[in-house]
């Protein structure tokens, strides 16, 4: 069995309607976490938010998960994985001061492609 540590920011966080797919013997909670790098934004696409990387963003908080092949594998199915969500690896810094280096490489979700830019309401596309 391999093991993969997970970065969750939005509806797979604990108390939120995906949480459920993550939820398993197969999964532990390692600690809260945020990402290390100050280079994404969200969005919210209603139910959910979304991340993608922008210059000049913000580090995201969530949870970070170990979890087994299966899991992994639900997660790039309910996340869409390479056709509206990208699984990217990403620094992430643990919410835990017992550790010498709290910074781990973990699995992220985040968006294929950035959002559209809007202005006075009109969607506008950047090529």
């Amino acid at each position: 069995m391999n093991n993969h540590l997970v970065f969750v920011y939005g509806s797979l966080k604990s108390g939120f309607c995906n949480h459920r797919v993550i939820e398993s013997d197969n999964s532990t909670l390692v600690a809260q976490a945020k990402t290390q790098d100050g280079n994404f934004m969200m969005v919210s696409y209603g139910v959910y938010p979304a991340v993608y990387r922008e210059n000049d963003g913000f580090a995201i908080s969530g949870e970070l998960y170990e979890v087994d092949n299966t899991i992994m594998e639900h997660l790039d199915q309910l996340e869409s994985n390479g056709r509206f969500y990208r699984r990217e690896l990403v620094d992430v810094v643990v919410d835990d001061d017992s550790l010498e280096n709290p910074t781990v490489k973990a699995w992220m979700y985040l968006l294929l492609r950035e959002p559209p830019r809007c202005w006075d309401g009109i969607a506008q596309v950047e090529d």
